[in-house]
């Protein structure tokens, strides 16, 4: 599926893998990533290199769980529980920006 996605460009490109962007003015970044999930190394780069950058950075590994586990919250309390931090998440980083 990577040479689907990446096709004849760089995969270090930013725009395809941002594990090499410059990701010194991004805002507060929240990762939610399963434990048996196929990018788990990757998003525990992201993170990292976020941190490295000056990011406020929240990792959250999540046991027991695959990719887009998001998409199944009407059928598991983890989906539901997830998409409910991250609605916290966002709510309690809301005018932090503006008053910055």
């Amino acid at each position: 599926m990577a040479k689907h996605y990446v096709a004849d460009k760089d995969p270090r490109m930013p725009l395809i893998s941002p594990v090499y962007a410059d990701l010194r003015e991004l805002p507060p970044i929240m990762i939610q990533v399963g434990s048996d999930e196929i990018l788990l190394r990757d998003a525990v780069l992201l993170a990292e290199r976020a941190c490295q950058a000056g990011v406020d950075t929240t990792l959250d590994v999540w046991e027991n769980m695959w990719h887009v586990w998001h998409f199944f919250s009407r059928q598991m309390p983890e989906g539901r529980r997830a998409m409910n931090e991250v609605g916290q998440y966002v709510r309690s980083h809301l005018g932090k920006a503006s008053s910055a």
